[in-house]
């Protein structure tokens, strides 16, 4: 039989936990049959069912019998009813065709066509045996056409309580029993969303989560190679320092005293009596330390200056809780809150702090509360030209006196006077540095304490890896369920050492015929591409050859680099010499961090494989280069399957790849031209249609309430949705130029390439933060726009996809 066992299950409400025992009537006698009385109550418990005042007039269940109370329940809630003639038979054994009904009746879902699969089933209950399989809900169970047993029936429930709670607080990604025409991506992936499989280490299910097990799980093989090749491998090898690394973390006795090693460093801190202390000592372990807070300093692209150099930019820092949601007064928050301020108490103490902690963590959360009102919301902060306000040095020194940034970074990288310097929000920059005071700085001191913890907590012992539980419960409804040692350590060599794995990766999971086969796919999707654009109605011909000549331009990267660029050498002494992993992750901090200082004072270049990992699982669009990149570990099932079928992949990894090209000619890659420059090649006309159509997008999707009472943000997902309506549009021009092509297989490979589920909590984070719609709205919203969706699946105005032909809006 299929193994039940599902990570979801620890996940999910304590529901299963608490219920899944059965009754006392036969909790020992597991193979016999289970009675039609017992099965109420194993219902009621497994589902929590209670109804106010239940009543049940059956003459064969006197109010002594054991399943009294279980059968008015079960009668009063409708899931079963009476035999008849005033009976209920509460004795009588359950077969496998009525517990089916009764599964049906309890998720509220009709039967449907059976198509006559089930020769040993009885013709009233085929449709409803029909309605689960659809979902996959009786795979491998073995229920059967005969009595079933208690454990049987156990087993069965335990199955559709994942249906209940996976649906649970209105889940957009819940299963519920509707057709293609309603809801396409509910429908498209229904055995998904019925029995979402949460990995650990993970907060949802997901085909990318999906593909990232498997990587990871590759990983782990990968750095068992390592483990056996290490004698042979260079002292202080890139391949050497993985194989220690894994060592050191899997050493747990000596991770134990790791916060000792950041002690002394915390008491330096602690010791600061000013704010100019604290200038001082951001200075002083600048190379391992953020000890400047609030806002910090990043060297960029000069784009619209001299793009062969650097330029400074000036930016805030993360919050704690990111968004400011949680740091709002809805009630709905008070627990995230409260959470945090447990959370940030327990790493204080876990640091060696004792006093007054519960005050100290709320100033914090006070703290980062005023600096949340102050800052600009996501949508505001991804248009160019507003990331790319020219500030100057004077300006710069001006808004940071009391954190000293500004004077800081020039002495440290040697900054030239001339330098280019952007910051996307001077304002906020003055205020977070205008809580940088005295009275603020036992607070600020615990602020940097807690981010310096956070940097270097892989050193420290396994206790901390429940630090967060109650926070991860409270914002995203879930607690990932903890990885072992073992994939732990694996990850973080991973994570320091990637070119060690990602060389090994190639050579064994991602052949040169995959590479060249995307190659192939990417540049027929480029040239439908040029012929979709030269076919636009809205655009002269003079932007449309402005379009063609950037298309024409992005520069792809595929798979992996050609050569590998060397990352930044560091040593540290080995585990077996007395070395230790937080000795390893701060002389990688240092190297980092002097690799940096060196670069910037060379012409500004960045290789794009030298800092994305082959083993990414995602794709990349970037302006300033107009180049897009697959790396290898993206271009795997679902996505890219060699054995699919063409309309499979254009409709997965071809979506993905027109996706990451429609970026070019999003709201914000339309700003740059065919060289990456931030300037306008658009006539006044053409760009102002642009616009508008844009702006009906937004506007549409501002109307999706995705989850009750929170609203997709139309502006903020804008970018991301345009690349999707663009991407599977091509692919679909593609395979329609075969008149044999089943365009469906385009749309439902679409679909189930975003498969996912999440809690509602971490759907109403991600709605405040991510550039992306959800991916229930990636998909449905995208086909809708598309007259040949209504097309292909005879879509009318009585159906729930519909859109009428007026609010169908097309650009790319």
């Amino acid at each position: 039989m299929k193994k039940l066992q599902r990570s979801i299950a620890i996940m999910l409400a304590l529901l299963l936990s608490l219920s899944m025992g059965l009754t006392s009537a036969y909790a020992a006698n597991n193979d016999h049959l289970v009675t039609r009385g017992q099965l109420t109550a194993l219902i009621n418990q497994t589902f929590q069912i209670k109804v106010d005042k239940p009543k049940q007039t059956f003459s064969d269940v006197p109010s002594s019998s054991p399943n009294a109370k279980d059968i008015a329940i079960a009668v009063t809630a409708g899931y079963m009813k009476g035999t008849g003639a005033k009976k209920f038979q509460p004795d009588s054994n359950v077969t496998g065709p009525q517990l089916v009904v009764i599964a049906c009746n309890l998720l509220s879902w009709k039967g449907i066509e059976a198509g006559g699969k089930n020769a040993n089933i009885p013709a009233w209950a085929a449709p409803y045996y029909a309605a689960l399989e659809d979902f996959g809900l009786l795979d491998d169970l073995g229920l059967p056409a005969g009595n079933v047993t208690a454990e049987q029936a156990q087993q069965f429930l335990e199955k559709l309580s994942y249906v209940v709670q996976a649906a649970a607080n209105n889940n957009p990604y819940g299963a519920k029993q509707v057709g293609l025409k309603d809801d396409f991506y509910v429908y498209m992936n229904r055995k998904y969303v019925a029995d979402p499989v949460i990995h650990p280490g993970y907060p949802m299910a997901g085909t990318f989560m999906d593909v990232m097990k498997k990587v990871s799980d590759t990983g782990s093989e990968i750095m068992k190679q390592l483990l056996q090749n290490k004698d042979a491998a260079a002292s202080g090898s890139s391949e050497w320092r993985a194989a220690e690394i894994y060592q050191m973390y899997t050493d747990i006795h000596t991770r134990e005293g790791g916060i000792q090693k950041l002690r002394p460093y915390l008491d330096e801190l602690y010791a600061v009596k000013d704010t100019a202390g604290l200038r001082a000592i951001a200075e002083k372990y600048s190379d391992r330390f953020n000890l400047t807070p609030f806002i910090g300093f990043m060297p960029v692209e000069d784009t619209l200056g001299d793009r062969t150099k650097f330029a400074a930019a000036f930016v805030g820092t993360r919050l704690g809780l990111g968004t400011a949601l949680y740091y709002s007064n809805d009630p709905t928050m008070a627990n995230v809150q409260k959470a945090y301020v447990e959370y940030i108490e327990r790493v204080l103490r876990y640091s060696g702090e004792k006093d007054k902690l519960p005050e100290r963590a709320k100033a914090i959360l006070e703290l980062e509360r005023q600096l949340s009102a102050k800052a600009k919301p996501p949508e505001q902060m991804q248009d160019p030209k507003a990331l790319l306000k020219k500030s100057s040095w004077d300006e710069m020194k001006k808004a940071t006196p009391n954190s000293g940034l500004a004077e800081l970074v020039i002495k440290l990288y040697g900054l030239p006077a001339n330098m280019t310097v952007y910051t996307p929000d001077l304002d906020y920059i003055k205020f977070a540095d205008s809580l940088i005071t005295d009275q603020n700085l036992q607070t600020i001191k615990d602020l940097l304490a807690i981010s310096t913890f956070q940097a270097y907590e892989a050193a420290f012992s396994e206790t901390t890896q429940g630090f967060q539980d109650d926070l991860a419960k409270a914002a995203m409804g879930i607690v990932p369920e903890k990885l072992p040692v073992e994939e732990r350590a694996a990850a973080l060599a991973q994570s320091m050492e990637s070119q060690a794995f990602d060389k090994v990766f190639v050579s064994k999971y991602f052949p040169k015929s995959s590479k060249d086969d995307v190659k192939d796919i990417v540049n027929e999707i480029i040239a439908k591409y040029e012929v979709r654009i030269n076919a636009l109605t809205w655009m002269s011909a003079e932007t449309k050859a402005k379009a063609v000549q950037k298309l024409k331009n992005i520069r792809v990267n595929i798979g992996y680099p050609d050569e590998w660029t060397p990352a930044p050498s560091y040593h540290f002494t080995s585990k077996a010499e007395g070395g230790t992993l937080f000795d390893a992750l701060m002389s990688q901090k240092i190297a980092i961090e002097a690799a940096g200082r060196e670069a910037i004072k060379k012409p500004y270049s960045i290789d794009i494989w030298s800092v994305l990992p082959v083993m990414t699982v995602n794709a990349f669009y970037q302006p300033s280069t107009n180049s897009i990149t697959f790396p290898a570990a993206i271009l795997q099932a679902p996505f890219y399957d060699p054995q699919a079928s063409r309309e499979q992949n254009l409709g997965s990894i071809g979506t993905i790849i027109g996706h990451e090209i429609s970026h070019a000619f999003d709201v914000n890659g339309a700003q740059y031209d065919k060289d990456g420059n931030l300037a306008n090649w658009w006539t006044e006309a053409d760009y102002a249609e642009f616009n508008k159509r844009t702006a009906q997008v937004a506007e549409e999707l501002s109307k999706i309430e995705f989850v009750p009472g929170h609203k997709v943000n139309g502006e903020l997902t804008l970018a991301e949705t345009i690349a999707d309506m663009g991407g599977l549009s091509c692919v679909l021009d593609i395979a329609d130029d075969n008149p044999n092509a089943d365009l469906s297989k385009v749309y439902e490979g679409f679909a189930r390439a975003f498969a996912a589920w999440m809690p509602v909590e971490l759907n109403v984070g991600y709605l405040q933060t991510d550039p992306h719609a959800p991916y229930k709205v990636r998909v449905n919203f995208a086909v809708q726009m598309l007259d040949s969706f209504y097309k292909v699946y005879n879509i009318t105005d009585k159906d729930g996809m519909y859109l009428p032909p007026d609010r169908r809006i097309s650009i790319w």
